[in-house]
């Protein structure tokens, strides 16, 4: 199973790298690597290749990209991925995908994030971020954190539900 996990529908392309071991006798040449029906929310980046005999560590065969944005409907999210080799009588290796894809952002005016520093110590800026919540479903805020190094200048105070916006 490839699992390209939860995506937002803005979110980057997920890569995923498919790599296979052929622990056979003979060489297999690698003929194609293609989505068993069509799906325009998954690329497949392939060179045929041969996978040597006997070979004791997997080798790279293609990069495989899900692009959440591209996946309108849900029968997008899933399906398989097809390995054939150049072989009479071989069969098709079948790999299933899946992606979990949120439509919506969780957002917020990133001006209310800039401050000017002053060379002299002034009384502290308090400011409030307010979220945007365009996911249908509601939001809960759990835990806000800072990296350590922002601690020292900045600090935060409660957290908040999240409805859905109107």
């Amino acid at each position: 199973m490839l699992d390209c996990g939860t995506l937002r529908s803005q979110d980057r392309p997920e890569q995923l790298n498919s790599h296979l071991l052929n622990s056979g006798r003979k060489d297999v040449w690698i003929a194609s690597i293609r989505t068993r029906s069509s799906n325009e929310a998954v690329t497949i980046n392939f060179k045929a290749i041969t996978l040597k005999a006997g070979e004791s560590r997997y080798t790279k065969v293609s990069s495989i990209s899900f692009d959440a944005s591209k996946a309108e409907r849900p029968v997008q999210f899933s399906g398989k991925i097809t390995v054939e080799v150049k072989e009479i009588n071989s069969s098709k290796l079948e790999v299933p995908y899946q992606a979990e894809v949120l439509q919506g952002y969780l957002g917020f005016d990133h001006t209310v994030t800039l401050f000017h520093i002053r060379d002299c110590p002034v009384d502290p800026v308090n400011r409030s971020i307010f979220l945007t919540n365009a996911f249908n479903f509601a939001v809960r805020i759990h835990n806000v954190t800072l990296p350590d190094e922002a601690k020292t200048m900045f600090s935060v105070s409660s957290g908040a539900v999240c409805t859905v916006s109107e």
